[in-house]
C-alpha cells in the first residue's frame, strides 16, 4: 500500500468520469500546460495533508488524510449551466464511498464546491475532495 496507489486511484476515478474531455483540457501538477482559449478546462491537484499512527508495532499502519482539488475553468461570461453540469459530474464521481484501487482501499470522506472567481479570462470554481486511506509502515 503506497501513496502512489492512492494518487493513481483518485486520478483514475477522475479520468474515467471525464473520458470525453480531451487531454489538452486537463492540467496535471508539474506538467507543461497551455489552457485552451475558448474551451473549459480543469486543473487536478493531489495533496496528502496529514499522516498519523493508526496501529503500533513493526507491521503497523499509518492513517493518511488528504485532498484533491480540481479547479474547474469555464470561459468568463459563458453562463452557469454547463459549469453546474461539470460540478454535478464531479460530485457523482467523488461521492462518499470506499473504493479499492490495486488492493489499496481509499475512502472519499466529502466533497465541496467553493465560490468562483474570474481569473485570466476564465471563471474558476475550486472543487475539493477529502479522502482517507491507510499505509503499511515499512
Amino acid at each position: 500500500m503506497t501513496l502512489e496507489k492512492i494518487q493513481q486511484g483518485l486520478i483514475d476515478k477522475f479520468v474515467t468520469a471525464f473520458s470525453d474531455w480531451s487531454p489538452g483540457r486537463i492540467a496535471w501538477e508539474n506538467r507543461h500546460f497551455t489552457p485552451p482559449t475558448a474551451l473549459p478546462w480543469m486543473y487536478f491537484y493531489f495533496m496528502d495533508a496529514d499522516e498519523r499512527i493508526s496501529t503500533l508495532g513493526p507491521i503497523g499502519q499509518d492513517e493518511i488524510n488528504g485532498l484533491v482539488q480540481i479547479d474547474v475553468n469555464y470561459p468568463a461570461g459563458a453562463g452557469e449551466s454547463d459549469l453546474r453540469e461539470t460540478i454535478n459530474l464531479l460530485r457523482t464521481c467523488f461521492a462518499p464511498t470506499v473504493f479499492i484501487y490495486d488492493s489499496q482501499p481509499i475512502t472519499i470522506l466529502s466533497r465541496s464546491r467553493s465560490g468562483g472567481r474570474t481569473t485570466d479570462g476564465f471563471y474558476r470554481v475550486p472543487f475539493t475532495v477529502r479522502w482517507r486511506s491507510f499505509l503499511n509502515r515499512p
